[in-house]
């Protein structure tokens, strides 16, 4: 539902990135399309890419927000392959620590005040590397405060499958457990080259992630630490009961 331009502000002599949201005609993507710029707006964190206005160009509304001089990890993935342990383990605590910082924010939205937003479509093409080493969150389009479901576009399954928790799948509550799942399946991702849930069909993907199958780390010839592959194991239970309950808890393993 939209496109992102790199643009120059002339005034500053610095470059943006600007999210331009299509023209549909549908009122829910407009609004989400404005819950999201109203939720990362009160982003304020330095794994978190920044906001600095809304405002609309030829009738179509955009978002003009920081640019990142760099690559996302699915790019990086794919030329590469696989990302060594210690640089997996960095991307794992970056990210904790941004989703610790999301999952706990009060903010006020609407007259309405919220504790904590969840991401739910956590995955390697939302997180971007900067080319001095600094890692960013973005892409919050389907983000929603914890205890609310804002725009949430009734029963139609949102997010990208492949890293989506069972309880996305199956329409049952999420909570912030939801994010650690999706963060699990990118840390296996950049370990072991492939998804823990390749694009197999939908139901056979499905099936595996209500079952928590997907091919151990033995069977590939990469060296994990067993630390690493039981959290990220922990991060990938089925049951969110079963996993970590916070990003705090994570990074303190």
């Amino acid at each position: 539902f939209a496109r992102v331009y790199k643009i120059h502000d002339d005034k500053l002599d610095l470059d943006r990135a600007v999210k331009v949201l299509l023209p549909t005609g549908k009122k829910e993507v407009s609004d989400r399309f404005l819950t999201e710029a109203r939720i990362t707006a009160r982003l304020d964190n330095p794994h978190i890419v920044k906001v600095f206005r809304v405002d609309e160009w030829q009738g179509c509304p955009f978002i003009e927000m920081e640019f990142i001089d760099g690559k996302s990890l699915e790019t990086i993935l794919l030329e590469r392959g696989t990302f060594p342990v210690y640089a997996v383990c960095a991307v794992g605590i970056f990210i904790a620590s941004a989703l610790k910082y999301a999952h706990t924010l009060e903010f006020t939205l609407s007259d309405q005040h919220y504790k904590g937003v969840i991401h739910r479509d956590l995955k390697p093409a939302n997180i971007m590397i900067h080319s001095d080493g600094r890692l960013k969150l973005m892409d919050f389009g389907i983000a929603r405060p914890i205890s609310t479901g804002l725009h949430t576009m009734g029963e139609n399954i949102v997010g990208t499958l492949q890293y989506l928790s069972p309880e996305q799948l199956n329409h049952k509550g999420i909570d912030q457990r939801t994010d650690i799942y999706a963060l699990g399946a990118i840390l296996y991702e950049l370990l072991c080259g492939i998804k823990a849930f390749p694009d197999e069909g939908l139901t056979d993907l499905v099936n595996k992630k209500a079952s928590g199958i997907y091919k151990p780390f033995g069977e590939f010839p990469v060296s994990v630490p067993k630390k690493l592959t039981e959290i990220i194991d922990k991060c990938l239970c089925v049951d969110k009961e079963e996993r970590y309950h916070s990003a705090e808890s994570l990074i303190d393993v």
